[in-house]
């Protein structure tokens, strides 16, 4: 027996026990169409390029995961197709394999229909799964659970369908705790940011109940996403939520940490300074009268006078016109809530100051 012989029987040898081990209930049947399909005048090459095309097209479809025993050998056999044809064009066994690989992938393309029938729950999981990036963010985990779910797939193509749902059930449990960590990571991914950076700057003992509050907030919010993982807008507007109260939590630490610290380091002078120019600036939006030998709380209540007649002129402006353009109302508001939420801040800011004192 010559070199090619003994290389072409050991390929043939390895693709026969290799099926053996991938055993399907159909695999007579498959090899028997392939059989009768490999007798027409269709030549190798031509059967050879149509599996080419049909492999190409089964990994488009995802057929490695929906039908990964089906997948598997027809990648052998059309591997072996290919290399005895390289061998010898006239190989008989290379157009079998060739056709073997084609049929493959048509009981494959069956399999996937029946998967989609009957894991219908684990799939739609695995999908939400993907969307909310659990596969990039959480891979280990993510592809676990796949290599599970295929190996449930595999069962069915067993043609053990009832044996697949009850392992499916299992899965399920594991997707749904990933996608609860998923959801949290998509939704909560800056709050937690925040609340580190506030910690940090020891928000434990600057603004203490602060923090307790927006940690309960957020573990409200947790508890939500648990029980309703799938109420995604809800679940966005709870998450607005604590990010706004974690942004806020920070930004009253680092103030406290700033004033803590110009006290500690006789810095205090500089930092009630740029208090005072920080009204100054909003009171030079109005363009009002010099209020800076006026307390900074009294200064806030003149600021609040102000934004309150602002208000005022707009709806003055709207009953004596009728309408007012929709860019000019929108300025104004924007105008009016930044103007009310530095004001609110820097009240904040005076009576913790006062506090401290």
């Amino acid at each position: 027996m010559n070199i090619f012989n003994k290389q072409a029987y050991l390929i043939i040898c390895l693709s026969v026990i290799l099926s053996a081990c991938a055993s399907l209930p159909d695999q007579k049947s498959v090899q028997s169409r392939a059989a009768k399909a490999s007798q027409t005048t269709s030549s190798t090459s031509d059967v050879l390029q149509k599996a080419k095309l049909k492999i190409k097209k089964a990994d488009s479809q995802a057929m490695s995961f929906y039908a990964p025993s089906y997948h598997k050998l027809a990648l052998q056999s059309f591997a072996t197709a290919r290399l005895l044809y390289g061998k010898d064009p006239r190989n008989k066994e290379a157009k079998l394999n060739a056709q073997l690989a084609i049929e493959y992938l048509n009981s494959g393309i069956n399999n996937k229909n029946i998967v989609k029938n009957v894991l219908k729950k684990s799939l739609k999981t695995r999908k939400v799964l993907i969307e909310l990036k659990a596969h990039i963010n959480f891979s280990d985990e993510f592809n676990k659970l796949e290599s599970k779910q295929i190996i449930v797939i595999e069962s069915i193509e067993q043609q053990d369908k009832k044996g697949a749902k009850v392992a499916e059930k299992a899965l399920l449990n594991e997707m749904r705790a990933l996608e609860v960590r998923a959801i949290d990571y998509a939704y909560l991914a800056k709050t937690h940011t925040m609340l580190k950076q506030a910690n940090k700057l020891n928000a434990k003992d600057l603004m203490p109940k602060t923090l307790q509050k927006t940690m309960q907030n957020l573990a409200t919010t947790q508890q939500f996403i648990l029980k309703n993982p799938r109420q995604k807008l809800r679940i966005e507007e709870m998450a607005k939520l604590s990010l706004f109260q974690a942004e806020r939590l920070y930004s009253l630490t680092r103030h406290a940490d700033q004033l803590s610290r110009a006290k500690d380091n006789s810095q205090l002078e500089k930092f009630i300074l740029k208090q005072e120019e920080q009204l100054d600036r909003i009171n030079k939006v109005f363009k009002g009268d010099e209020i800076s030998n006026l307390s900074f709380n009294d200064q806030s209540i003149v600021l609040q006078k102000y934004t309150e007649q602002v208000k005022g002129d707009i709806r003055s402006y709207q009953s004596k016109n009728g309408k007012i353009s929709k860019t000019h109302l929108d300025k104004w508001k924007r105008k009016t809530v930044l103007l009310q939420t530095e004001v609110r801040r820097l009240q904040k800011a005076l009576k913790e100051a006062q506090a401290k004192n």
